[in-house]
């Protein structure tokens, strides 16, 4: 027994240092693995920082293409609107005091009283604040000055809350360049006191330019980019701020009050644009992760920061905690090994926790790796996305891409993007990679085969991609199917539409000049035979005279229904003009045509479309509506060529009527004018009568 204590001691004296060696150890490799996890947190928070900000000047970017499409459209609404109704001028001149919307300097300018449907411009709003309510943008009629554009007639307002009347835009602006020349514009534009995005046409009368119309939207409007920035979400904790060139914060995703923006820090950001940085020179205590990108249709910074402190905190103390119950029961075994076993087991327990280590920071990677990857997943897109790589293998793609094809994603994973392909364009896969490649970016339509075997067309955007350290191809696809199927019907439309003409022209032939040839027919039997009994062979001779006459008068007739002689003699206006005087001797309606407007050269298909079209619109009048009434209006106005028929007569339910398939003549006309490329809008109610408006781009 007293050799046992000895013993103990020894070993105490041997594993005394080795002890102090492993704790060391641990506390080394804890700090080491704290200190390398912390770099590559920091380092993955500055780059989910900086995709979040481009994530929203992308917000932006899509915010402005669709502000401008809108407005686009709007303004062909507007311009639908104003003159599908009476505009008329009085010479009488009235002294304005008129404001320049950019100096505020005012001037006095006469201008002119505008009537449109009987209402004063200037008094009556109803116009413009119509086109606001159905279009939720700003509307504007302008009369042209010396000065330039003056606002008679709008609901854009001042600072105060009032209408901007009279204020004008000067010649120097370019919108009023680009209407003088007589060009539309559409892009940004100061409007009276805030950017816009904005469209403008002019307003002609007898080809001079007398006003222009105007709609728009606020090119930003920061309560939408406060809704948007509060909503925003967001993988990491910290804050998002909308900086003007003047360094204000004009929006804050934080509830808290900041002014304006490190002078210093803003200046470097305004040098590069788009970018991240850690700042070395901060303070311990508030070091910052700060990622920024520019937006310069807005002139504005997002800029997202987060704390260091704040994103390290939890990752930390996470690593600690395990770390140090780690080290502890290393410890713990270790000690019992080397104190009954003394040294020789020491190395190989050294090996074993580094090896640990090891598998630690790789676990780490692996999860910082699976986290980049769900960024690119946007789930609630409207449109399918998916990333193949260059031998066309599936790389990721959103929850819609698996809906739309039927595979899970599982399964798409383990496919090519040739499996999906029809046979026709599966040829085009490799062009299509190789284009990208070279170009980076490629604009296609494609189809492709779902798992339940339906064929689904869509159109395509495809860019190079850099995913997780290689190329990669990123593509949005819209799925087409529907638009493709109309395109189909109004093939097939059009050709039940010359098929109907066609069996038209024979009925016309067999009905009409049959019954007369074939009655010349037995007269000229007669005459060969010789038998003149029953009548003498002069009576013969001018019965037959008399059918080749009216056969002659019957082949005018259809040649005239089919493309009148005076039609390509002298024009449109004329051929028309012919028809309503033939159809006035009827005295079954009353037709009032005014082509004081309509002046063009050439006689070519699309007058003849037209000839047929106001045909066929009369016909139906006289047919169908009871109408006493019908009035005509045909212009051509910078280079558009414009065709207004009204009737008073009972109106119909037109969407019933095409859904019950009664309204083939509406449609027939509406498929003549779509082959020459025109717009037809029918208009019509129950006992209102029927409004049509054709309009054609006429190409010179």
């Amino acid at each position: 027994m007293k050799l046992k204590y000895p013993r103990r001691l020894i070993r105490l004296k041997i594993f005394s240092p080795l002890a102090i060696g492993i704790a060391a150890s641990v506390f080394a490799i804890t700090f080491q693995s704290v200190q390398t996890s912390k770099q590559t947190v920091f380092e993955a928070s500055e780059k989910s920082l900086l995709l979040e900000t481009q994530t929203i000047v992308g917000i932006f970017e899509r915010e402005k293409s669709l502000k401008t499409e809108k407005v686009k459209e709007n303004l062909r609404f507007f311009h639908d609107y104003f003159h599908s109704s009476t505009l008329k001028i009085q010479p009488q001149k009235n002294l304005e005091q008129i404001i320049d919307q950019n100096t505020g300097i005012s001037i006095q300018s006469p201008l002119n009283y505008w009537f449109l449907s009987g209402k004063d411009i200037s008094a009556d709003f109803s116009a413009v604040d119509k086109i606001q309510e159905i279009t939720h943008c700003t509307s504007t009629i302008f009369q042209k000055t010396d000065s330039g554009f003056v606002r008679i007639s709008t609901n854009v307002r001042n600072s105060d809350d009032s209408r901007a009347l009279y204020t004008y835009i000067p010649n120097s602006s370019e919108v009023v360049k680009s209407i003088e020349k007589g060009n539309s514009f559409f892009g940004r534009a100061f409007v009276v006191n805030d950017w816009y995005i904005a469209a403008y046409e002019p307003i002609f009368n007898k080809d001079k330019i007398i006003g222009m119309l105007y709609v728009g939207v606020k090119e930003k409007d920061l309560s939408e980019i406060s809704k948007i920035i509060k909503n925003f979400k967001v993988e990491i904790p910290g804050d998002i701020l909308i900086i003007n060139n003047k360094r204000e914060i004009v929006v804050q995703s934080s509830d808290s009050k900041n002014g304006s923006f490190n002078q210093q820090i803003f200046e470097m950001i305004q040098n590069q644009k788009n970018g991240s940085f850690r700042p070395t020179n901060q303070s311990p205590k508030n070091r910052q992760i700060t990622a920024f990108s520019y937006f310069e249709n807005f002139d504005l910074y997002v800029i997202a920061t987060v704390d260091e402190d704040e994103t390290a905190s939890v990752m930390v103390k996470n690593i600690i905690i395990r770390s140090l119950i780690l080290g502890v029961l290393i410890f713990i075994l270790l000690s019992v090994f080397v104190y009954f076993f003394t040294t020789r087991k020491l190395i190989s327990y050294i090996k074993e926790i580094a090896d640990y280590n090891k598998k630690l920071i790789k676990t780490q990677a692996d999860l910082e790796e699976s986290e980049k990857k769900f960024r690119l997943l946007f789930e609630n897109s409207g449109d399918e996305i998916y990333l193949v790589d260059f031998n066309g293998y599936f790389v990721e793609m959103n929850k819609l891409t698996c809906e739309s094809l039927g595979y899970s994603k599982k399964e798409l994973l383990k496919m090519r993007l040739h499996d999906i392909k029809t046979s026709f364009y599966r040829q085009e896969v490799n062009e299509i990679l190789t284009t990208v490649r070279e170009k980076g970016y490629y604009v296609y339509e494609t189809e492709h085969i779902s798992k339940s075997g339906t064929v689904i067309s869509y159109e395509m955007k495809s860019r190079l991609f850099d995913f997780a350290g290689r190329e990669a191809i990123l593509s949005i696809a819209r799925n087409i199917t529907e638009r493709k199927a109309l395109e189909k019907k109004l093939v097939t439309a059009i050709i039940e539409t010359e098929d109907k003409e066609r069996k038209r022209f024979a009925g016309d032939l067999h009905d009409d000049l049959g019954p007369i040839l074939s009655t010349a027919k037995l007269y000229s039997d007669l005459l060969k035979k010789g038998d003149f009994n029953k009548i003498s062979i002069t009576e013969i001779a001018q019965n037959i005279d008399e059918l080749v006459d009216e056969a002659i008068k019957t082949t005018k007739q259809i040649s005239k229904n089919i493309a009148p002689g005076n039609l390509q003699d002298f024009g449109l206006a004329a051929a028309v003009n012919d028809f309503i005087a033939f159809v006035q001797n009827s005295k079954s309606v009353e037709i009032e045509l005014n082509t004081e407007n309509y002046i063009r050269e050439k006689h070519d298909i699309v007058e003849t479309i037209l000839y047929q079209s106001i045909k066929e619109l009369i016909n139906n009048t006289i047919k169908h509506s009871q109408a006493s009434k019908i009035t005509i209006e045909l212009k051509n106005v910078n280079h558009l060529i414009i065709l207004y028929y009204r009737d008073d007569g009972v109106g119909f339910d037109i969407d019933k009527m095409m859904r019950e398939g009664a309204g083939m003549g509406l449609g027939n006309i509406a498929n003549k004018i779509k082959t020459i490329r025109g717009k037809c809008d029918f208009n019509s109610e129950d006992g209102k009568g029927m409004f049509v408006m054709i309009t054609i781009k006429d190409e010179i």
